[in-house]
């Protein structure tokens, strides 16, 4: 790969990010499709889908990043729920009087 340690950067810092926003459900649902997309990519230019399906193999098999991209793409669909800083974020006063209902539903859901 070209640049690895800049390569190295970018992983470290989208792990972070989907960390961090999944926990404290902090931009969910953008959080979650970077998280989702990350892990196909990665395995995909790893080329952990030409090696086989058992993830337990010497090169390793692609259905446990697999299985990762779907739980975390599940974030992307049903957001963090009432719970999430997403929900008290978008639901406060200033976000009601700045942002169109439409927006502050996707994005508060």
């Amino acid at each position: 790969m070209p640049l690895p340690a800049m390569q190295v950067a970018l992983a470290g810092s989208i792990e972070l990010i989907v960390a961090v926003g999944l926990t404290l459900g902090l931009f969910t649902r953008p959080v979650a499709l970077l998280g989702s997309v990350y892990l196909l990519m990665s395995m995909y230019l790893g080329g952990h889908f030409q090696i086989g399906y058992v993830w337990a193999l010497p090169e390793g098999g692609y259905e446990f990043g697999v299985f990762w991209a779907a739980i975390v793409s599940v974030f992307a669909v049903l957001g963090g729920g009432r719970n999430s800083v997403d929900a008290q974020l978008w639901e406060s006063e200033p976000a009601r009087r700045l942002l169109p209902g439409v927006v502050r539903n996707v994005l508060a859901s």
